[in-house]
């Protein structure tokens, strides 16, 4: 519902630029760990592993979550924006 004309909030994020080897696994857990835990804090969340590459360009890894609310959208932005990713070689 909700009056003619009046905008929805935002609630789909899109993480880009993650390590090429960073598997969906392990970047969960940083969430979970950041306290965004899922069917708390997010409806879906839909992950594309990147390619490392021996020559030329590596394809990075990205994320698509669907927050449940536009908090949570605010709350996550605070903590991942500039985030370092952990990667086990």
């Amino acid at each position: 519902g909700g009056a003619a004309g009046e905008e929805k909030p935002k609630l789909k994020v899109l993480v880009r630029g993650l390590p090429p080897t960073l598997s969906e696994e392990a970047f969960t857990k940083q969430m979970e760990e950041l306290g965004f835990r899922d069917r708390e804090a997010f409806d879906w969340l839909r992950y594309w592993p990147g390619k490392a590459a021996a020559k030329g360009p590596a394809t990075l890894s990205r994320c698509y979550i669907h927050f449940k609310g536009p908090d949570q959208v605010v709350a996550f932005h605070k903590a991942f924006q500039g985030h370092a990713y952990l990667v086990d070689r």
